[in-house]
């Protein structure tokens, strides 16, 4: 009785690491169709081309009034090494305010977790369309060091470009 206790075991963790592979393996296929897909955003509307798809140009989503998170040395060192540490991106009481809205946000149940994400399934997040100017402007609202961080990093490829 006990070894069929044991193999009925192994064949449900067998069954749950397979399940769990090709699930994987299936969201990794779909993400890689999506990146793929041709977009809806014509060139005349500000998207531009690449590859097979239209992407949003880095100058329609800039936030105006806030510092940039990179100075000219930092862009010159990336362009030059493809890697730089830029200390003090941010200014750590804006992190430290961000960092209690996100424990807030998540105690409230806003941001979700995905029990299935193999590679980082503690992670906690919310998505976030550039087009959901609602719940953006809800987010200014309720979370502005928060915003204030994501409109900082949102602004980063203009400040590339």
């Amino acid at each position: 009785l006990s070894k069929a206790k044991i193999d009925k075991s192994d064949a449900s963790a067998t069954l749950r690491a397979t399940y769990l592979c090709l699930l994987y393996q299936s969201k990794k296929l779909l993400q890689l169709q999506i990146s793929l897909a041709e977009t809806s955003i014509p060139e005349s509307e500000g998207g531009m081309g690449g590859g097979s798809y239209r992407c949003i140009h880095p100058s329609r989503i800039v936030t105006q009034g806030l510092p940039p998170i990179m100075k000219s040395e930092h862009i010159e060192k990336l362009r030059q090494d493809r890697l730089v540490v830029v200390d003090q991106a941010l200014d750590s009481a804006t992190i430290a305010r961000a960092r209690k809205e996100v424990t807030m946000l998540a105690r409230a149940g806003v941001l979700r977790t995905d029990p299935d994400d193999v590679c980082n399934p503690e992670q906690h997040s919310r998505d976030v369309s550039l087009w959901e100017a609602d719940w953006l402007a809800q987010l200014q609202q309720e979370t502005p060091a928060l915003a204030r961080c994501i409109h900082s990093i949102r602004n980063l490829p203009a400040q590339l470009s």
